[in-house]
């Protein structure tokens, strides 16, 4: 009997699954290769959870053509997420823009093949939709010569990927339209609503701290790894600041950065972070050359930073390669050269603009922090007790 009552209620449950997978009746697709779904059959994560809203996926073998062979007019209008799946979309110049999906909050672009395709019109192709998208998620993508006019009216954006995008320069200026002006007086300002970024696998020379001043104040993760960085420089300045006090997440890794630049780890909120990651196979960004362990000069400033605002109930990791090997959180006493054993409690250096990563040739030179705050506090406590 039992059984009988598992099978029934197992086939109703199969029944109904179908039935939300079925696409809806009827509707129209935009390419032979695209179907609707009244649910995502495959889901997505989206930060910390998974999202199953109807949806139109694009896949197959098959070129996408705009305005060719892909009927922008025919996309459903309660689609929620439109994704392109592993194909390669190519969007001529007399193409017709998406029409006004206002249930539209998730568009992803998965490529596939060589990228040798027209540049990707992005702000145009959604341009009746853009300030609906909390989701843009590009992957092998021509976005080459990105500038702010392509982030033009996101404002709603929350998730950002761009992976191996052709992109060879990051402006300081590329999220500048991407926020809302606030006129309230106790608000007053641009408020952006980003909050995880992922610019990865790319070509560029040199990046300016300062392209995440419009962004950085909700910014939770940020992820830069493998795009061949030599230069990190900040011209970001008291009108403009960057403060990564919300970043949980950091990854830097696999670049060719020759400093630990101190604009970057003195933005951070040890009681926040979780994950910080500088390592790289590239020579360039490994430390401590000849050192077990991340203990000499080229560290110091670095370390007594961290010790001096590690918090008590916090231990971030924070990932180096020093000496050839990989090292997590530096907590031995530091060569003689370099200064005390143990680096006193101290006030950190105030931020500083216009900073350039420092040429190789001068990361052996290592500012000294002598224990003058130790001596002082030593000396009021003998005050009070004389007293």
């Amino acid at each position: 009997m039992y059984r009988l009552i598992f099978f029934v209620l197992a086939w109703a449950a199969a029944v109904h699954c179908t039935s939300q997978m079925q696409r809806a009746n009827p509707v129209s697709v935009p390419h032979p290769g695209c179907t609707f779904y009244l649910k995502n059959p495959f889901g997505f994560l989206n930060g910390s959870h998974h999202v199953t809203v109807p949806a139109t996926i694009c896949e197959g073998s098959q070129d996408f053509l705009l305005p060719d062979n892909f009927n922008v007019s025919l996309v459903y209008a309660d689609t929620e997420i439109l994704n392109f799946n592993i194909v390669r979309v190519i969007v001529k110049d007399n193409y017709t823009p998406l029409p006004h999906l206002p249930h539209l909050r998730y568009f992803m672009l998965n490529g596939r093949g060589r990228l040798n395709t027209p540049r990707f019109p992005l702000n145009g192709l959604l341009i009746y939709n853009k300030n609906y998208i909390i989701h843009l998620e590009l992957n092998r993508v021509n976005m080459s010569g990105l500038n702010k006019a392509d982030f033009n009216g996101f404002v709603r954006l929350k998730y950002l990927v761009l992976d191996r995008c052709q992109i060879t320069a990051i402006d300081k200026d590329i999220f500048e339209e991407l926020s809302n002006i606030v006129d309230a007086p106790a608000l007053r300002g641009t408020f952006s609503h980003l909050e995880t970024v992922y610019i990865m696998g790319h070509n560029i020379e040199t990046l300016d701290w300062a392209f995440l001043s419009q962004i950085s104040q909700n910014l939770k993760v940020l992820n830069l790894r493998n795009n061949n960085f030599r230069s990190l420089i900040s011209t970001a300045d008291s009108n403009n600041p960057v403060f990564l006090e919300s970043i949980k997440w950091l990854y830097l890794d696999g670049n060719r950065i020759p400093a630990l630049p101190s604009f970057i780890y003195e933005s951070l909120d040890l009681h926040l972070l979780s994950y910080f990651d500088f390592t790289s196979i590239h020579r360039e960004q490994q430390f401590c050359k000849g050192y077990v362990g991340c203990t000499c000069c080229e560290l110091y400033n670095f370390t007594v930073w961290y010790r001096t605002n590690m918090p008590l109930f916090n231990s971030p990791r924070i990932y180096l390669n020093c000496g050839g090997t990989l090292n997590s959180t530096h907590t031995e006493p530091f060569s003689p050269e370099c200064g005390p054993a143990d680096p006193p409690t101290c006030i950190p250096t105030p931020q500083t603009y216009n900073q350039t990563t420092p040429e190789p040739s001068s990361r052996n030179n290592c500012r000294k922090i002598e224990p003058l705050i130790v001596s002082v506090v030593s000396l009021c406590l003998m005050q009070l007790i004389l007293v």
